[in-house]
């Protein structure tokens, strides 16, 4: 059976413990989790691009490919969402290729991270190229029109990093919590 917590009964001493803890622990996740999302990836080199245009155009080549690498769509918002424009990814040996390596549509969102002012949408992962120089280039898709500054990113995944000094806030403020509802050792002799 749950127990209710009477608010009434505790002193205010103890309900400032309970919503400072509160404050302290909600603060240290929030800020956990910005520090998690944002320390992930590490953008390597950018190319501008224009979505304004449905013409293929050529991003890097060569590109050197290194280990961990993924190509990334960064806009200044997330205004793309939701439209029929897609892009086709095109990776090879010269800026001659033909048919895409990947495409990617942005009716339904999948991998999308947000870091410095920008929102950055997952096009491909890279895996396959490391260690060789391709060309890449790219070619909107769709009907819809995108007038905002894009460019596409080669960024490099860096790994899950917990930041100590967050998760210590947490703990912090958890104990905080236990203590404003601890009942000091004298109500607990009588009875």
């Amino acid at each position: 059976m749950r127990k209710n917590i009477d608010f009434s009964k505790l002193s205010l001493r103890q309900i400032a413990f309970f919503f400072v803890g509160l404050a302290i622990a909600v603060t240290g996740l929030v800020f956990s989790i910005i520090a998690f999302a944002t320390a992930l990836f590490d953008t390597d080199a950018v190319y501008p691009i224009d979505l304004s245009v449905e013409t293929k155009q050529l991003v890097c080549d060569p590109c050197d490919i290194a280990a961990e690498q993924s190509l990334w769509l960064a806009l200044p918002n997330r205004q793309i969402e939701y439209t029929d424009i897609g892009i086709d990814v095109f990776i090879g040996d010269g800026a001659t290729a033909d048919s895409p390596t990947s495409s990617t549509s942005f009716v339904l969102v999948g991998v999308r991270n947000q870091f410095g002012g920008k929102v950055f949408y997952r096009l491909q992962s890279l895996e396959e190229f490391v260690g060789s120089q391709v060309a890449i280039s790219v070619r909107k898709t769709g009907s819809d029109e995108m007038n905002v500054p894009a460019s596409i990113a080669i960024r490099t995944y860096q790994g899950v990093e917990i930041n100590p000094f967050y998760v210590g806030l947490m703990v912090l403020g958890i104990g905080l919590i236990v203590f404003a509802f601890r009942r000091p050792p004298s109500s607990q002799n009588a009875g």
